[in-house]
């Protein structure tokens, strides 16, 4: 027997023991550097001395050589046995059955001899196979580590040092992520990502997060727009230095240079620098004032409407100024107008003078019959609104204390307009107010002047009425013809010729009053010389209007815009980043117009170039409204005195032709609104014809004529008023709407009793019938249909041979109605 195997089986088992022992010992140290000559280096392999193999092959030994040994000591007691079998002697011989010499395995020499020599080493080549030396560099990769020290980590001088934090763990959840730093981490989702820092987190793709903390989750924008640019903008990612709440400075940033370079507080602070020469600023902080730095002044393009109030304050524009300026030139045309027609009416009464002085006699034999026509046109005036006189140029209204027309709709403004204008359109220009309202005391004086004459005339009149009733006594003996002829003139004017005779005697006293004219005519000629002063002084009104015109022009120059930005002077709506002869208000919208507020009250002078506020047009048109007030009431006036004189020298002229034009009026010829008209063509004058039809006519007898201040009508025959047509119009919708909703609950009603049929119907179709011949049949059924439900019972009998069925049924249903059928059928 050979143990030679066995040896060798030995040395490798324990070999391998002493391996394993290596590598327990090895597994319990920490994996990192070792100082004075390590046992195990991560890039140079494993190195061990002799004597540490030999120590360590000896303790494993021990317990396998003593197995070995009793092993043999049983295969010698089993060869002596078998030796001593006589079967087995007799086949192999007494004695031992095998030659199995003493084991002597030397192992302490066999130790030696393998510790002997260099030190038992193993090492590690690089991953071009080359042996990588103590000396050489070295990257480490392995799947993990425990930390002897936590250190900060610190990438330098051609080394890694430090990992951190142990259990802080840094997580890059991508491939293309970087995560450095305790608990430093990129989501998932975040590709190209970075956070560098502890606790820094890049939520987004191509963020980075820099600095302990550092949030990056605003992810990149396509079309973007950005505050202060023009167009889109596409952006990959974002870079964060801190987070919300927790903020850092990027400090020593060098300026930029291109358009998307970061800028620097001294470049903004420059910017702005530069910015402020061309901005439009407040005068102080006091923010009272602002002044425009363009030579000769700046326009200011592009201002909304403002408001225009006691309280406003506003910028107004040129478009608003010149609303008032065509009012102030009209006004001052007007103005001249009643200066002209004043002058006109100052020589008409002087004419005047001398013809009533002339005529007083024929005046008063006309005074009965025009008393009489003068109250019935008083009674006509009371009712309907007329015309001032036939040219139908006027109209005065009646009301106590004035008459408001109201819903006036804006009038046409300029100067051939002829279309009324409402209380909102009255503007003007303070500047120009004070100057009319002298003006206007001026022509106030002489108009008072003129009502005195006309007073006086009015009382030279009443004087000669007196006189003429002094004489009644004298004429009573032709009262009576007179009367007569009063009475055949209004039925038949031809009548009047039979009493030309006598007309003819009191002619003669007439001729008589000559002498009195041409006394009054002298009187008359002083006046003239008045009049001519007027002339005058109305030459220098036209004079100071004109110079107001050209005042109010400078006016609408200076403060047509207000300043907020300089703007191109070719393209208001374009602002300009240096100053130009042109700014403008420009908002959200740069072609819409912009209110601008808070405007101080401007200084109102010749030489001003403030803006004026809302509240100071407010005040000029309220003082306009009070001059256009008394121009209204002068021309009215005016208009009344013409009218007197004009109908003073038409009855002078020919008194039979102004009664004639009086019984016209009466008559609702051409002067009185509310007319006499014919069926078939109501907006053509018939003529003063009495019909049963009338008709409102008004300037243009096309267009219908609005009839205001109604009153409520209480007869079948009254006209109604809007109100009682609205109050009558609800009542019937109310009726109607009453109406409606009870057909609404009877249809309903119905349909339910029809749902109710329905189910009934549906109930007495579903009972069964005998089918079986000379049976009988008793049945049950129900119907539901639409919310409602019927019962139904049921009962049938057919014949011996099955050929006659009849049959009886009863419904009731859940509206509380029952029905009964019967019915039979045969077959053949």
């Amino acid at each position: 027997m050979k143990f030679n195997g066995k040896v060798r089986l030995r040395t490798v088992m324990a070999g391998s023991a002493a391996l394993m022992a290596v590598a327990t010992a090895l597994n319990s140290q920490e994996a990192k550097a070792q100082s004075l000559q390590p046992a195990v280096d991560v890039c140079t392999g494993i190195s061990l001395e002799p004597s540490a193999v030999t120590d360590i092959i000896d303790q494993a030994n021990d317990p396998l050589i003593t197995s070995l040994t009793s092993l043999t000591d049983n295969v010698i007691d089993i060869n002596a046995y078998l030796g001593g079998i006589p079967l087995v002697g007799n086949i192999l011989g007494t004695g031992d059955v095998l030659d199995i010499s003493d084991v002597d395995i030397e192992i302490d020499d066999i130790l030696a001899s393998i510790a002997a020599g260099d030190n038992i080493g193993l090492t590690v080549l690089d991953t071009d196979g080359n042996l990588i030396a103590p000396s050489d560099n070295c990257n480490l990769t392995a799947d993990g580590y425990t930390l002897g020290t936590a250190q900060g980590i610190t990438i330098g001088g051609n080394r890694i040092s430090g990992l951190g934090d142990d259990g802080a763990t840094g997580m890059a959840n991508d491939l293309d992520s970087i995560a450095i730093g305790n608990r430093a981490l990129t989501e998932v989702g975040a590709d190209a990502s970075v956070a560098i820092g502890t606790d820094a987190t890049a939520q987004v793709a191509n963020s980075v997060a820099l600095g302990t903390g550092s949030v990056a989750d605003r992810a990149g924008m396509a079309g973007y727009s950005a505050p202060g640019l023009a167009g889109t903008y596409n952006s990959v990612g974002s870079v964060s230095v801190g987070s919300a709440g927790n903020l850092r400075q990027i400090t020593n940033v060098a300026p930029g240079t291109q358009d998307s370079d970061a800028a620097t507080v001294g470049q903004v602070v420059g910017a702005v620098a530069e910015l402020a020469d061309d901005a439009v600023l407040y005068d102080d902080d006091a923010k009272t004032s602002v002044t425009l730095a363009g030579a000769g002044g700046t326009i200011i393009g592009n201002v909304a409407d403002g408001e225009l109030s006691g309280t406003s304050m506003e910028a107004v524009n040129g478009s608003q100024l010149n609303t008032t300026n065509l009012n102030v030139a009209q006004n001052a045309a007007d103005i001249a107008a009643i200066d002209g027609r004043v002058t006109t009416n100052e020589s008409d009464i002087v004419t005047l003078d001398g013809r009533v002085t002339t005529n007083e006699t024929s005046i008063a034999n006309m005074d009965g019959r025009v008393t009489q026509n003068e109250s019935d046109i008083s009674d006509l005036q009371a009712l309907s609104v007329q015309y001032s006189d036939a040219s139908q140029s006027n109209i005065v209204l009646g009301g106590a204390g004035g008459t408001t027309i109201s819903n006036v709709a804006d009038g046409e403004v300029s100067a051939t307009s002829s279309e009324a204008v409402n209380g909102a359109q009255l503007f003007a220009v303070q500047s120009q107010v004070d100057q009319n309202t002298n003006d206007i005391a001026a022509v106030d004086m002489r108009v008072s002047t003129n009502e005195t004459n006309i007073t006086n005339l009015d009382a030279r009149v009443t004087t000669n009425e007196t006189d003429i009733s002094n004489l009644d006594d004298r004429v009573t003996i032709n009262e009576g013809d007179i009367a007569n002829l009063d009475t055949r003139v209004t039925i038949n004017e031809g009548d009047i010729a039979d009493l030309d005779t006598r007309v003819t005697v009191n002619e003669g006293d007439i001729v008589d009053l000559g002498t009195r004219v041409t006394t009054n005519e002298a009187d008359i000629s002083n006046i003239d010389a008045r009049v001519t002063v007027n002339e005058g002084d109305i030459v220098d009104l036209g004079t100071r209007v004109t110079n107001n015109s050209v005042s109010i022009t400078n006016i609408q120059a200076q403060v047509d815009n207000v300043p907020i930005g300089y703007v191109s002077d070719s393209d208001p709506a374009m602002a300009s980043a240096t100053p130009t002869q042109t700014t403008a208000l420009i908002g959200a919208n740069p072609s819409a117009p912009v209110t601008l507020n808070n405007v101080a009250a401007a200084s109102l002078s010749a030489g001003s170039t403030d803006a004026v506020n809302g509240a100071q047009l407010y005040a000029t048109n309220q003082q306009v409204a009070v001059n256009t007030t008394n121009i209204a009431i002068n021309r009215t006036d005016i208009d009344t005195n013409t009218a007197n004189i004009a109908t003073n020298r038409t009855d002078i002229d020919t008194n039979t032709n102004a009664i004639s034009n009086i019984q016209n009026n009466y008559s609702g010829s051409v002067v009185v609104a509310v007319q006499y008209s014919d069926p078939d063509n109501p907006n053509v004058s018939n003529g003063g014809t009495v019909t049963n039809d009338v008709a409102l006519i008004g300037a243009d007898s096309s267009s219908p004529v609005a009839l205001h201040n109604v009153a409520t009508g209480v007869l079948p025959n009254d006209a109604v008023n809007v109100q009682q047509m609205q109050d009558g119009l609800s009542m019937a919708i109310d009726y109607t709407d009453m109406r409606f909703a009870q057909l609404n609950y009877d249809l309903e009603e119905l349909s339910e009793h029809a749902n109710a049929g329905t189910a009934a119907a549906m109930a007495t179709a579903g009972l069964p019938q005998v089918i079986e011949s000379d049976g009988r049949m008793m049945a049950g059924a129900i119907g539901h249909y639409r919310g409602e439900t019927s019962f139904a019972l049921g009962f049938s009998t057919s014949s011996n041979d099955g050929r006659a069925v009849a049959k009886v049924s009863g419904t009731v249903n859940t509206r509380g109605y029952a029905g009964i059928s019967a019915g039979a059928g045969f077959a053949f």
